[in-house]
């Protein structure tokens, strides 16, 4: 004979009661993947750590939230597409424009830095127009932010020429060694192109110009992650922000951060 429902209530009852002692099950802890290109000075392997801005930034906002975080470098096409599929959570150090957002939730701005043009260290030019850049190559490494804004200005140069290599140090030896000809720059970030100069010790260039100033954020992958993980990421690194440490942080590394 089946038992009522009372009988069935009393059984339930008594097994509650006798795993009460159990404890709670704790939630799984949250884990964000980060990928990036090897950017000095922005983020960089030192000595097999990593190190740099955006380094210290997401270590920051995960500890805030505490979430295990990780960082891996790659070749900037590799990130960029692991990112863009999903296989991570965010990727460092991207531009604030349309075709970003179409992919990533883009995080508050955190580092301001600037566009720039390198020439040979005999040439003639000083904050070149782009009627000044006519007939010249410009150089630059892409696909990236830094090659759209290299083609924008080679545009409106009169039969100017654009190159896309495949990193910078690729495009400033080429314009070291005379490949380009006389009539040649190379448009490239400003912070790393002070920091590959004192690397290799100036190696014949110089710094000619500014073309336009940029502001570096982290983009959140639109295919991967739960919306409140997300959220509370971007919302730690807008917090820090607002406390002066995102500036802070920049300033160790001699980088102007967004400030309060």
């Amino acid at each position: 004979m089946a038992a009522g429902p009372l009988a069935w209530y009393a059984r339930w009852a008594a097994m509650a009661a006798a795993c009460a002692w159990l404890p709670a099950l704790a939630a799984p802890p949250l884990h964000l993947r980060f990928v990036a290109q090897p950017w000095p000075p922005f983020i960089y392997s030192d000595q097999g750590k990593l190190a740099g801005p955006f380094t210290d930034f997401v270590h920051a906002a995960c500890a805030a939230i505490q979430a295990q975080c990780t960082i891996e470098l790659f070749p900037w096409r590799r990130a960029l597409q692991m990112a863009m599929e999903g296989e991570a959570d965010g990727l460092l150090a991207i531009l604030d424009t349309p075709e970003r957002r179409q992919l990533f939730h883009v995080s508050p701005g955190l580092i301001h830095t600037a566009y720039v043009l390198y020439a040979r260290q005999d040439s003639a030019l000083h904050d070149p127009t782009p009627a000044m850049l006519a007939g010249y190559t410009v150089a630059a490494f892409g696909p990236s932010g830094t090659a759209t804004v290299a083609a924008r200005l080679a545009s409106s140069a009169p039969n100017a020429q654009l190159k896309i290599e495949i990193d910078n140090e690729t495009a400033l030896r080429k314009l070291r060694m005379g490949r380009y000809g006389d009539q040649a720059v190379v448009l490239i970030n400003e912070d790393l192109g002070i920091w590959l100069m004192q690397k290799e010790g100036d190696a014949g260039l110089r710094q000619v110009g500014e073309v336009q100033k940029i502001t570096y954020h982290i983009g959140m992958s639109r295919k991967r992650g739960a919306q409140e993980a997300r959220t509370r990421f971007l919302a730690a690194l807008d917090a820090m922000i607002h406390s002066g440490a995102v500036r802070d942080m920049a300033a160790r590394y001699g980088m102007r951060g967004v400030s309060p």
